[in-house]
């Protein structure tokens, strides 16, 4: 996936129905690998900055990807 599509809502939606999805280990496996990124010297630049992007960002993106989760698991119900 191009970087510039990196989102932890996107990563979500791609994983949602598949194998039961947990959303405590979509997530900490999506910073896992913005972390492993970040921390690799050589990825490009761009890349890097972009997981630390995402990386700063997370505390707001958590919050929005919970409303994802929560809709997605009322539509489960129904």
């Amino acid at each position: 996936m191009p970087f510039d599509l990196w989102a932890l809502d996107n990563f979500i939606c791609f994983n949602i129905g598949r194998n039961n999805s947990d959303k405590d280990e979509v997530t900490r496996i999506f910073y896992s690998c913005l972390e492993e990124i970040n921390s690799n010297m050589g990825a490009p630049q761009e890349n890097r900055d972009r997981a630390r992007k995402l990386l700063d960002n997370k505390e707001a993106d958590c919050k929005n990807a919970e409303k994802i989760w929560s809709h997605f698991n009322e539509r489960k119900l129904h």
